[in-house]
């Protein structure tokens, strides 16, 4: 891939996320119903944007990590849409339990991607 690509790329997702997540964060004190689906909708679309940006990568290590993180990514996207279209799902118990689900999950996979990213790069000078 181009860096220009790449940097376009970065640039359209932290944009989509940072925009969701500020307009979902002011429809709090609005109290528009509207503004907190737009809000969830931006960042529904900038996850699934990380979604297809990794299975487009094609590093043999990190293979098994890119298709978990991007499973992730569609199973949070099609829950965060569940929720915004069933009300069933607006039980308190239910949205703590998956919410919390999720976010462990994420803090998981990041930790993968630290540690990989931490193999990739090789040894510090500190550590030397």
């Amino acid at each position: 891939m181009s860096a220009v690509w790449v940097r376009r790329f970065s640039v359209l997702f932290y944009g989509l996320a940072g925009l969701g997540a500020a307009v979902f964060i002011l429809s709090w004190p609005l109290h528009s119903r509207m503004a907190f689906g737009a809000g969830v909708c931006l960042m529904v679309c900038a996850v699934l944007m990380a979604a297809v940006a990794y299975l487009v990568d094609r590093d043999p290590q990190t293979r098994f990590l890119n298709i978990a993180s991007a499973s992730w990514a569609v199973l949070f996207s099609v829950w965060c849409v569940a929720w915004l279209l069933v009300p069933a799902l607006h039980n308190r118990w239910i949205t703590n339990i998956g919410g919390l689900s999720f976010v462990a999950a994420a803090c998981g996979l990041i930790y993968l991607h630290l540690q990989a990213r931490r193999r990739e790069k090789g040894p510090s000078a500190s550590q030397r």
